[in-house]
């Protein structure tokens, strides 16, 4: 067993039970503490005053730094539950088993460890849901090719593009809860995963800076996809859209247990589809009836036109 106080890092190996302090989620094991934020302060405080042995270092670190992130776990809750969330630029990933919204966790500071999609509800089965993120985005991709062959344009349709005012609304969001975060942090900036939430909502502010001033549809890269029509293959279905572009396109996708389901907004049927297939059948027309209208002028000029003496034969 090691215990560092000065920066709270347990780490220990029971030899009687291998699996004590960690937690099976599907095939793999992990460190509770490392991975359950809501209980890594508490668990501390049960075990590490025995194993500091009255190192004053101790209850400097933890005591300034438990508090502060109770201080501030509290205040973010408290902001959440009075401003309700005003939109959502992330990819709407759902449990198939409870239906609930799926986190992305990014682990890209650890190649070992993939991005996954996790519900973090325990299901009547003993086990939690969650599908790596290549995985669903390799499956979201492809269904979007298929969708879109052919049709390309469709992903600058102005239905998909954020309202100007729900983006105002959701960069004060973002701006306000920084704020909340900023003064309530503490000691507690120095824990990781606080860390990693005030970079997320940093980001999402820049990336609605970003849909402002450029627009949505090049945030996204879906104009570069629509400039590059060699793109348009079912082939492709591996990389081919942005986080942001398939959060634009894509209605919500259901994680099964046996295998992933994805609706997008240009299913067959939809109030979308439905437009920009009306608006695709019209051009059709309007250039069937310009065909239609040359043919009928060369005919006219062919029946107009006084038959000569035939052409001499070619010697």
């Amino acid at each position: 067993m090691s215990f560092d106080p000065r920066t709270l890092k347990v780490d220990f190996r029971c030899r009687a039970n291998s699996m004590h302090g960690r937690l099976a989620w599907d095939d793999e094991t992990y460190e509770v503490w490392k991975h359950w934020d809501e209980v890594e302060y508490d668990t501390l405080a049960l075990i590490a005053s025995l194993i500091a042995e009255g190192d004053s270092r101790w209850s400097e670190v933890y005591g300034t730094r438990a508090d502060d992130w109770r201080s501030v776990t509290a205040a973010l809750r408290a902001f959440e539950e009075a401003n309700p969330q005003p939109m959502d630029l992330g990819l709407n990933v759902r449990c198939g088993l409870c239906d609930r919204r799926m986190a992305l966790h990014e682990r890209e500071s650890r190649a070992d460890v993939p991005s996954v999609y996790a519900c973090g509800h325990r299901h009547t089965d003993g086990r939690f849901r969650r599908e790596e993120k290549a995985d669903i985005h390799r499956v979201v991709d492809r269904v979007l090719l298929d969708a879109l062959n052919g049709r390309i344009s469709w992903v600058m349709a102005p239905e998909l593009a954020p309202a100007p005012a729900a983006l105002v609304a959701y960069a004060d969001y973002l701006t306000a809860k920084i704020a909340t975060y900023d003064a309530h942090i503490g000691a507690a900036k120095a824990d990781a995963a606080l860390s990693r939430q005030r970079t997320d909502l940093v980001a999402r502010l820049e990336q609605v800076g970003m849909i402002q001033e450029h627009g949505v549809f090049t945030v996204a890269g879906l104009d570069a996809l629509v400039r590059e029509p060699w793109r348009d293959r079912p082939t492709r279905d591996d990389g081919v859209f942005t986080d942001l572009g398939r959060a634009l396109l894509v209605d919500r996708v259901v994680c099964h247990r046996d295998g992933i389901e994805v609706f997008t907004h240009l299913d067959e049927g939809t109030a979308l589809y439905r437009r920009l297939y009306a608006d695709d059948l019209r051009k059709e027309i309007r250039v069937a009836h310009i065909q239609l209208k040359m043919l009928e002028d060369e005919l006219t000029e062919l029946e107009e036109t006084p038959a000569g003496p035939p052409d001499s034969p070619s010697s």
